[in-house]
């Protein structure tokens, strides 16, 4: 067995669906033949996230976060502030080579495994239609919208953020996704918190 993957599965056709004025949702339409393949991978993968990390995985959702956070704040004796943070583009902005090398790192991923992904995620081609017009790009960073396999990969690409965070804190971070949640009861402890993650985006590169 292989990593090399058909040129015919990188090829994706995205339809713009408006959202509202100026903002669009990229409908991703990607080969049948691939996402079987995806499938396979995922489940043969077993990606240990962390529990705060609740986005995409089995069992787990933003309810979740929900009542963890109404819990929180009803035993907090001393108050708690919290802060929301989304990443912008997330998917759209990955660094490939980053992704690769905590691809390598975590846990018992294979390099076969790695390799499959990594072909999976890399020189996709794609195809925005757009009212009577059509545009052509080829991506070369970012994960592939469409592709069933792309979260799991972005939770290992951001699960070390709480390296970050948890370095010299003991306050707490949720994640689901792209969007983040940041909890601490001062705010010198939140201040340090977010210097922490602007040190994670510069580091990874992203915003």
């Amino acid at each position: 067995m292989t990593h090399e993957i058909p040129t015919s599965w990188k090829r994706h056709c995205i339809t713009p669906i408006p959202k509202g004025e100026g903002d669009y949702r990229p409908i991703s339409l990607i080969e049948k033949t691939r996402k079987l393949l995806e499938k396979i991978i995922l489940s043969k993968i077993s990606f240990k996230i962390r529990k705060q990390l609740a986005g995409f995985q089995e069992k787990h959702s933003t309810l979740n976060h929900a009542l963890f956070l109404v819990n929180l704040l009803r035993t907090s004796n001393g108050g708690m502030i919290c802060v929301t943070l989304d990443i912008k583009k997330a998917y759209d902005t990955v660094d490939r080579n980053k992704l690769y090398e905590k691809l390598l790192k975590f846990q018992k991923l294979s390099l076969l495994d790695t390799q499959l992904i990594a072909s999976l995620v890399e020189n996709n081609q794609y195809t925005i239609k757009k009212a009577t017009t059509e545009l052509f790009k080829a991506a070369v960073v970012g994960l592939p919208q469409g592709s069933i396999i792309s979260p799991s990969p972005f939770n290992v690409f951001i699960d070390d953020i709480f390296s970050y965070i948890l370095r010299n804190l003991r306050k707490g971070i949720l994640l689901y996704a792209d969007d983040i949640i940041i909890f601490a009861s001062t705010v010198s402890q939140l201040t340090d918190m977010i210097n922490s993650i602007e040190n994670h985006a510069k580091d990874n590169n992203y915003t």
